[in-house]
């Protein structure tokens, strides 16, 4: 029931650990593909006609781009990056990417904050999923060279640290295989 044009990626919702869509004051938004703007942007979906709209918010104009959005009741957190089944290194152009918006209820809008996106890591990869510890640090997780990666803020959503194994891992994941990470009793 809603038809994202054929520039996209033409799984944009494909992979599985991730989600697009979030509740926030009384009815659901999504990032979706916007074929006018060309670009992954904020849609918000009209109980009415039952189909989404475009706000005209870009988060990502990458055509090969897929993510995972994270809405903590304050701030909208969209973490973008290029899909590859072959994961590996990628020039900065196509890293993983960290968006941060607020929300402003009298106007239904989100609006990018200074200094977003930032770079999570320099891979292309099948996921990237992201989450939010109950001290504030931001997550993401995926599978490069047959290994679970891991990166985090440091200090504010801004700074991220050095991407860094999953430690303890004795075998090679698969090529097919992909990580999640969940926030659950305050721990990652």
């Amino acid at each position: 029931d809603f038809s994202y044009g054929t520039v996209g990626n033409s799984t944009p919702t494909g992979e599985k650990p991730q989600s697009l869509l979030w509740w926030n004051d009384g009815t659901w938004w999504g990032v979706l593909w916007d074929a006018g703007a060309v670009a992954y942007a904020v849609h918000k979906f009209d109980v009415a006609t039952q189909s989404w709209a475009s706000t005209g918010t870009v988060v990502d104009s990458r055509t090969s781009a897929k993510g995972d959005v994270l809405w903590d009741g304050q701030r909208l957190y969209v973490a973008t990056y290029t899909f590859s089944s072959s994961a590996g290194p990628v020039t900065p152009s196509n890293a993983g990417r960290l968006y941060r918006f607020s929300y402003a209820p009298a106007t239904d809008t989100y609006t990018l904050d200074p200094g977003f996106p930032v770079l999570v890591n320099g891979s292309k990869s099948e996921t990237l999923v992201l989450d939010k510890d109950t001290s504030g640090k931001l997550w993401v997780t995926w599978v490069e060279a047959g290994k679970v990666k891991i990166n985090r803020s440091i200090g504010d959503d801004l700074t991220w640290g050095v991407p860094f194994d999953l430690p303890a891992q004795s075998t090679n994941a698969n090529s097919d295989d992909i990580s999640s990470v969940v926030a659950m009793g305050g721990k990652i």
